[in-house]
């Protein structure tokens, strides 16, 4: 999974999971995408904004190495 889609799919992730530990997301995000500890790092950092508002939550994939 690369580019565009590993994008979108980190997006949804984080809209929707509201239940899962940072820890289990850590290993979702690596074991299910392949993703890095400093790219997952980056994506958690936004997790707060993507909960507090989902409909306008956009993604910014400039820690993101894929």
């Amino acid at each position: 999974m690369k580019g565009e889609a590993t994008l979108q799919w980190i997006e949804a992730t984080l809209v929707n999971d509201e239940t899962s530990t940072d820890a289990d997301l850590v290993k979702y995000f690596h074991d299910e995408g392949g993703l890095e500890h400093e790219s997952i790092s980056f994506i958690l950092r936004q997790r707060d904004s993507a909960l507090r508002n989902p409909l306008k939550f956009k993604l910014n994939p400039e820690g993101i190495i894929l």
